[in-house]
């Protein structure tokens, strides 16, 4: 009887490799486990808090519960079958799924951003513009602009549907599209739906900073009981607005780098 051996000259970074890939699918799954019912219940209670003060309702309400569902969906959705794919270890799931999850993912994240810049100018009017912007900013207003950034973030990523697909069979199978199209995705996101509106976001949050530091609105008294509650809300968009960013950079970093550097080479 012939015996065997096998000899594996396995390199320091490649066991590092494996070990932060077994350390990564051990934790991410109970972080992305718990994220499921916490972000659910949190927004949920947004929606309900808001949506039962309808006498109330302001045009900033309208754009936090337009916020809050976008996150509901993504976190049911997407986060969802991210979470089953680490546990099974592959792509469980059929092929509309794999594109309905990647649409879902972009499509979310885009709205979810541009609300912010619907939050930044609405706290820009009213801060700056508090008398010129009452006609403007209405719930009627508010929510056609809503309407209109969802259908145009909808129809801007239909084409992941068609390039997005189910790799693989069985217990090797994935979900993913070409790296041509995946490059062409993430690049066109990274401008889009981070770079420029963060940029609109700073514009005009520096615009408001200038109006409480040295302006004074025509036709008004600045006093310290008027510019209280609107300081208020500008200090909650604007942490809002940090989380986002310090959140995404790193996705945004790594789809970079491994779409553009040496990983597929």
């Amino acid at each position: 009887m012939t015996n065997f051996t096998m000899t594996y000259n396995l390199s320091a970074a490649d066991i590092a490799l494996f070990e932060f890939q077994s350390i990564r699918g051990f934790i991410l799954p109970i972080i992305c486990g718990l994220t499921i019912p916490v972000g659910c219940l949190g927004t949920l209670l947004v929606i309900i808090a808001v949506c039962s003060q309808r006498q109330k309702r302001n045009t900033t309400d309208i754009l936090i519960v337009n916020l809050a569902v976008v996150d509901f969906l993504f976190i049911m959705v997407y986060v969802s079958f991210i979470v089953t794919t680490y546990f099974k270890g592959s792509w469980v799931f059929g092929d509309f799924v794999c594109k309905l999850s990647n649409y879902i993912l972009y499509v979310s994240a885009t709205i979810s951003v541009y609300t912010l810049v619907l939050m930044s100018l609405d706290r820009y009017l009213a801060i700056v513009h508090p008398i010129t912007s009452k006609k403007f900013r209405t719930r009627q207003n508010v929510n056609l602009v809503v309407f209109i950034i969802w259908l145009v973030v909808s129809g801007s990523y239909l084409p992941i549907i068609f390039e997005t697909h189910k790799i693989g069979e069985s217990e090797l199978s994935g979900c993913g599209m070409s790296v041509t199209f995946g490059r062409r995705l993430v690049a066109c996101f990274l401008v889009f739906a981070y770079v420029l509106p963060l940029l609109l976001i700073i514009v005009f949050y520096g615009l408001i900073l200038k109006q409480i530091l040295y302006g004074v609105t025509p036709g008004t008294r600045r006093s310290a009981t008027r510019m209280k509650p609107m300081m208020r809300v500008a200090k909650r968009i604007l942490v809002v607005v940090i989380a986002f960013a310090m959140c995404w950079l790193p996705y945004h970093l790594m789809t970079m780098l491994v779409l553009f550097g040496d990983f597929y080479n």
